[in-house]
């Protein structure tokens, strides 16, 4: 997987960024796919959400690999690599095909988003779900985080 950050003007985070992309990248893609992958992660100061995840590059097949993952820039580390586990998890289920590019299908079954609530539409149940998981695996190979930038 090929990783590049633009917009962050923190060379320690920067550093960090790239690692656990990778490090989240090796947890959730099979090996087969992961060479085939490409991220761009933008920081930015003045975004809505705390982060998000479009497909930015289908290959022949029409299979989504080059994604651009935007993070708000967080005052905590902690909170900014998790807001990157969170998207790299919706990096998955684009490649994968597990979410559809309208985000109204989930492994295949429509979903109306009219009807439930944000927090209740089954790609955001797992991305927050595995967002906790993924960092905490994270400390676990790399303990020594910095806690505030």
């Amino acid at each position: 997987m090929e990783v590049k950050i633009t917009g962050c003007k923190d060379p320690v985070l920067e550093s960090e960024l790239l690692r656990s992309a990778h490090f989240f990248g090796e947890m959730l893609l099979s090996p087969q796919m992961l060479p085939h992958i490409d991220v761009e992660i933008v920081m930015r100061t003045t975004v809505k959400d705390l982060g998000s995840c479009t497909v930015t590059y289908y290959n022949d097949w029409y299979k989504p690999r080059e994604f651009e993952i935007i993070l708000k820039r967080h005052k905590s580390f902690k909170n900014t690599i998790q807001t990157l586990a969170h998207e790299m998890v919706h990096l998955k289920q684009f490649a994968k095909g597990e979410l559809n590019l309208d985000q109204d299908k989930w492994h295949k079954m429509p979903i109306d988003t009219e009807v439930l609530q944000y927090h209740e539409w089954p790609w955001e149940i797992e991305a927050s779900t595995c967002e906790q998981v993924l960092y905490d695996l994270y400390l676990q190979k790399y303990p020594r985080l910095p806690l505030t930038s």
